[in-house]
């Protein structure tokens, strides 16, 4: 490490480590390395004394927040940069690998301008769910202050990273910025500061309370409805299809969340009588697109995808036209009236992460609705940040596993030949499943990190199979492997 930390400079950054915890731990804050913090102090580079601002790096889960997870930034460099006029995103990538006190640490958060600009030592910013909740609607800035007492300033949407902490300390221009609790973010959240970690958080709990009690007058959330045995057996039956139909350009892992509150959602007329439902943050939208697919029936399913697929091809001809190759044109996230909620994306982790953003924002827009007209960004704003350039600048260094989307079962995978087959499979990319009639499958799958799944039953029992073959079409949408071991 190319600095040191002085007592009471990692006292400030445990402290701040702490409070970030508090807010990660509470998924309808912050959600799959969502929301980022920050604290201001002084360390040692090179023996002289530097100010520094730490801000969780990119990506980093405020949940699992540690003192490695943020990244050291010169403070005053970042400072001047509030005499400049713009800056393009590219150019603010580059200035933010300048202004590393160690390049070596991880990228860090894109609203480093933001909180390096604000004049409090410590900073948070979250996407809480009961404050998107009163912003994505068509109620005036106004109506949006009255509702957290006047202590709050409210600012449009504008594009993360320097162009919003330009714009905010516009705003803020002439104004005393310790009268106001915090500032809401249309369409992207809520920030807060303090002299301490403490006072930023509960600040920032005190107007996520303040949102809450609000809506509670006005919407009384989700009605939960419970799928019926039939139901679930038909949708298990044709989710091998749907997979199918999602998966003309590259195969895909499903997540179908069936919980009452999923089913609920499918359910709920104040989202179908919404022309269009989307994330609730455009942070979202890499892993969700903009728009989710709502269908009235499975039979409505076929149609409804490929006239999704040819609205995004048009939309990205319309925004991007060529700049960036497309993205799957295809949906990531489908509510299918009285069955749930469907996520697709390449892999079974990221699969499951579209699944709870596509949960947390019916939510946000189900409460939403009940209060004024859904208001969303245009499409323009949506494809801009779908296409962000520093992101796609990490899209393109991802290197992709051969068979990544493709989902295998092996049998007699506690050990020999089917359990290197099971190993192998995983390595290239697959998500492996693997079977046995011996418990050690499951230890065995479990090495193999959260994709792999160990079954114990016995193959020529063929009730076993089938149900087998059911939990792993749930639990990933279909199989396109068998390697038939056991017994050899």
């Amino acid at each position: 490490m190319l600095y040191s930390l002085n007592g009471e400079a990692r006292s400030s950054l445990e402290e701040r480590v702490r409070t970030s915890r508090m807010l990660g731990s509470d998924s309808s804050l912050v959600l799959h390395g969502g929301g980022n913090t920050s604290v201001k102090t002084v360390v040692s580079r090179m023996g002289k004394d530097v100010r520094a601002l730490f801000v969780k790096s990119s990506g980093s889960d405020l949940g699992k927040a540690a003192v490695e997870g943020f990244t050291a930034l010169d403070l005053d460099r970042l400072v001047e940069a509030q005499g400049l006029e713009e800056m393009s995103d590219e150019d603010m990538v580059l200035f933010f690998k300048a202004s590393m006190l160690d390049p070596e640490q991880q990228q860090p958060s894109v609203e480093t301008f933001l909180h390096a600009f604000i004049p409090f030592r410590y900073v948070d910013h979250s996407h809480a769910d009961l404050v998107l909740a009163i912003t994505n609607t068509d109620m005036t800035d106004e109506m949006i202050k009255d509702i957290f007492g006047g202590s709050v300033l409210v600012l449009p949407y504008i594009h993360p990273g320097f162009n919003l902490a330009k714009k905010f300390m516009e705003a803020v221009s002439g104004s005393e910025l310790r009268n106001y609790e915090g500032a809401i973010l249309r369409n992207h959240g809520l920030v807060t500061w303090g002299d301490s970690a403490e006072e930023s958080y509960e600040k920032h709990i005190r107007l996520v309370n303040m949102a809450e009690s609000f809506l509670s007058e006005h919407w009384k959330g989700i009605k939960e409805v419970h799928i019926s045995k039939e139901k679930e057996e038909e949708f298990l039956s044709f989710l091998p299809k749907l997979r199918g139909m999602l998966s003309r350009k590259k195969r895909k892992i499903l997540s179908w969340n069936s919980t009452p509150e999923a089913v609920g959602l499918s359910l709920d007329e104040r989202l179908i009588s919404l022309r269009e439902v989307g994330p609730a943050t455009t942070d979202m939208l890499i892993r969700t697109k903009r728009n989710f697919l709502f269908a009235e029936s499975l039979e409505d399913l076929s149609g409804r995808i490929e006239e999704y697929r040819k609205r995004y091809e048009e939309e990205y001809g319309k925004y991007v036209s060529g700049k960036y190759e497309m993205h799957d044109p295809y949906p990531n996230v489908l509510i299918i009236r009285g069955y749930g909620v469907v996520a697709s994306s390449f892999t079974a982790g990221e699969s499951r992460i579209v699944g709870d953003l596509a949960i947390h924002s019916l939510r946000v827009a189900s409460a939403s609705s009940s209060i004024g007209r859904n208001r969303f960004l245009p499409e323009k704003e949506c494809f801009e940040m779908e296409y962000w350039p520093p992101q796609e600048a990490k899209l393109r260094k991802i290197q992709r596993r051969p068979l990544e989307g493709y989902i295998a079962l092996v049998t007699g995978a506690a050990s020999g030949i089917g359990k290197v087959t099971l190993g192998r499979f995983s390595e290239e990319g697959m998500v492996s499943v693997g079977c046995d009639i011996d418990p050690g499958v499951n230890d065995v799958a479990k090495s193999l990190g959260g994709e792999a799944l160990g079954l114990t039953f016995d193959i020529s029992d063929e009730g076993a199979v089938q149900r087998a073959y059911r939990e792993i079409i749930r639990n990933y949408g279909g199989i396109d492997v068998v390697f038939n071991n056991a017994g050899y």
